[in-house]
């Protein structure tokens, strides 16, 4: 982390699940096919798990990668159990 900080964003200047579809769709059709979820830290995000449905159910897309520092792991665990 900068030794600054990190200035919050308001929730209107982060995207919503549905532009982060459309943006991941959008690079499946360019040719892109492994999707990269990275943070901060992706798990605290509210919903994140359905994005990840969605985002694992987009055609042509062929691997779906996670990178978290496991502090929420154990209650990510049912999510990635079921898939």
């Amino acid at each position: 982390m900068p030794e600054e900080g990190v200035v919050p964003l308001c929730h209107e200047d982060i995207l919503t699940f549905d532009e982060i579809i459309r943006i991941c769709r959008a690079g499946v059709e360019l040719g892109i096919r492994r999707i990269k979820i990275t943070g901060g830290e992706p798990l605290v995000r509210k919903g994140i798990f359905d994005l990840l449905e969605q985002m694992r159910r987009i055609e042509g897309a062929e691997k779906l990668t996670i990178t978290t520092n496991g502090a929420l792991l154990e209650e990510a665990l049912p999510w990635l159990e079921a898939v």
